[in-house]
Formats: structure tokens, C-alpha cells, sequence
């Protein structure tokens, strides 16, 4: 499906409204060059199960951002895989201990490095495309099982 936002207020509406489809093991990835709104997004998809979007930032230097909700999903997980030089660094920073498991739901900026790590899990792929300044197409691509 594809839509396309006019502000940053539409891509974090978008965004709830994709979490809205999410459940527990659902292994999102997004992509999108920099600038492109994946932390935008990532606010407003968290700001759906109640996470204040000043409390969330971009992994880009912690590598994972782990929230705890209540309710059968316990866990939301947000990764940013940009500066990994390798791959098994997704594996050292204890992401495999959250990305697929039934009571979380994970969101990854940058998976084309880890996508080897993905094997066997259910992912659904958001690719963000900058049109302007404020305007971008985001798609959410049909299920994938790798």
C-alpha cells in the first residue's frame, strides 16, 4: 500500500496507522535515505502504543532502544543498523533476544545489513521516499517470510 504525507504531523498518522496492523513477532523495516522521516515515523508508530514521541530518539548511536508496554505486546524494540560495520553486531548488541518474539513487535532502520540475521522470521517492508522538504511517499510492502 502506498500514501503520501504532506507534513510530519501526516507521516507519524500514517505511522499509527500501520501499528494499528502490528502484532506481537511483526518484524518491520524500514528504509529510506537519510532525511528521509524513518525517526519520524518511528514516533509516531511508538506514539500509537503510548510512548511519548520527546522519549523517543533515534538508535542511531545506542544501536537499540527497547520500550516496555502493557499488554500481550511487551516489548517495542527500535534498532538502527546505520553505523554497524558488520553484520554480527546486530547479534552482540542482544537483538535477536527481541526481534521476532511473540510479545515484540520491532522496528529496524537500515536492514539491508542484517538481513541474514532475518531468516525465518515474518517482516513487512516500509520504504520512505522524500518527495520535498515536507512531502514523502511512504509504502508498506506486502509480508515477507525470509
Amino acid at each position: 500500500m502506498k500514501h503520501t504525507s504532506h507534513s510530519e504531523a501526516g507521516t507519524k498518522q500514517i505511522a499509527g496507522d500501520i501499528a494499528a496492523t502490528a502484532r506481537g513477532g511483526d518484524v518491520f523495516l524500514l528504509s529510506g535515505e537519510l532525511g528521509a522521516g524513518k525517526t519520524t515515523f518511528s514516533k509516531g508508530f511508538l506514539y500509537y502504543f503510548g510512548i511519548d514521541e520527546h522519549d523517543v530518539v533515534s538508535p542511531t548511536f545506542t544501536l537499540m532502544q527497547v520500550y516496555e508496554i502493557v499488554g500481550a505486546v511487551k516489548y517495542l524494540v527500535h534498532i538502527d543498523t546505520y553505523r554497524m560495520e558488520y553484520s554480527h553486531e546486530f547479534l552482540d548488541i542482544g537483538a535477536l533476544d527481541y526481534v521476532g518474539e511473540s510479545d515484540v513487535i520491532s522496528l529496524i532502520e537500515w536492514p539491508r545489513k542484517i538481513r541474514n540475521h532475518l531468516e525465518g522470521l515474518t517482516t513487512r517492508d516500509i520504504v520512505i521516499e522524500r518527495l520535498s522538504e515536507t512531502e514523502r511517499t511512504i509504502r508498506d510492502a506486502s509480508i515477507t517470510v525470509f
